[in-house]
């Protein structure tokens, strides 16, 4: 990303008034890591260009980076204004912030209006992703049969590597192992490197809700061969926690915050997925305290952190086990 950024700014450097060029630096800087410059690159592209609406999202993704969540929903409030494609982005957005946040009644409020809203243009990467984020919402407030309709609706408007991938971990959340292990033999079958990778983190997964730690950490190894993925990373660190083998989870939770900025778009195709990046201060406390026994500086710092990010959390498992840690 580093290096992105680098040939990205040569690009503006050429043609600083266009807006494409400027967008791009902004968003290889949100994937970097980098809020200051996504911002700075962002606002430079509205002001050229103030319909071009991945502007916005790369502006909103730089603010919620930098930590102010608030200044990102206005900044999709004003996108929502641009054009109706925008809208249908700067929904997308908000709902993401509501999941972020741990809001999921209000994300499931936000999702179906926006649904509705793209009823004349469904299949875009941003109306698709709504379905997908409603299951995720619908499966927090244990809706399990109505996730597996919003999956299935999803699915047949698309079948793109990330819904596929996406698909069958919410299938997986909604005890349907069998239907996600399928969408994993299909990305498997493919030939390109990043949809085989998906399959095993899926496979991985499965295995991991079996209890199989040391083949699920078998096969996450294998996929971050394929293609080294922040999502790899995470499911990695989980798998280690639960192989008891603390150092090497902080490994990996370390290599999350390093590459935080791509968790804003797992796919890095600009949908947004902020709502992924909380929990890593989660588990960095759950590391933490395996590393240095309960209630050390560091596991607390972590889990009120993560606190703070959910304070305006509805019921969540994860939430009140933080909460426990911490009294």
């Amino acid at each position: 990303m580093a290096k992105a950024m680098e040939e990205g700014r040569k690009a503006v450097d050429l043609e600083p008034k266009n807006t494409i060029r400027r967008v791009n630096l902004a968003l290889y800087a949100v994937y970097a890591g980098d809020a200051a410059t996504a911002a700075r690159e962002a606002r430079a592209a509205i002001a050229l260009n103030a319909k071009y609406e991945k502007a916005y999202i790369a502006l909103a993704l730089s603010q919620i980076l930098d930590g102010n969540v608030d200044e990102a929903a206005k900044t999709y409030g004003q996108l929502q204004g641009v054009t109706p494609r925008g809208a249908s982005m700067a929904s997308t957005g908000l709902a993401d912030i509501a999941m972020y946040e741990g809001r999921f009644t209000d994300a499931a409020s936000i999702l179906e209006k926006g649904i509705a809203a793209d009823a004349a243009d469904p299949k875009t990467d941003w109306a698709v992703a709504k379905l997908l984020m409603l299951a995720e919402s619908q499966l927090a407030q244990n809706k399990k049969p109505a996730a597996a309709e919003s999956i299935g609706k999803a699915m047949d408007l698309s079948t793109s590597d990330p819904v596929l991938f996406n698909s069958a971990q919410l299938l997986i959340r909604a005890d349907q192992e069998d239907k996600a292990a399928r969408l994993a033999s299909q990305l498997a079958a493919l030939h390109r490197p990043e949809p085989r990778a998906y399959a095993k983190v899926i496979s991985a997964e499965i295995l991991l809700s079996r209890q199989k730690t040391a083949e699920a950490i078998d096969m996450l190894s294998e996929a971050q061969n394929l293609t080294n993925t922040w999502i790899g990373h995470f499911q990695l660190a989980r798998a280690y926690l639960q192989a008891s083998a603390a150092a090497d989870a902080d490994s990996e939770i370390d290599r999350c915050l390093k590459r935080r900025g791509e968790a804003t778009s797992l796919f890095l195709d600009d949908v947004q997925t902020v709502r992924y990046l909380p929990e890593v201060s989660y588990y960095q406390g759950r590391a933490s305290e395996a590393l240095s026994g309960n209630g050390n500086p560091k596991a607390l710092k972590c889990f009120s952190q993560f606190l703070a990010l959910k304070s305006k959390s509805q019921a969540d498992p994860v939430v009140e086990d933080a909460r426990s840690r911490v009294r």
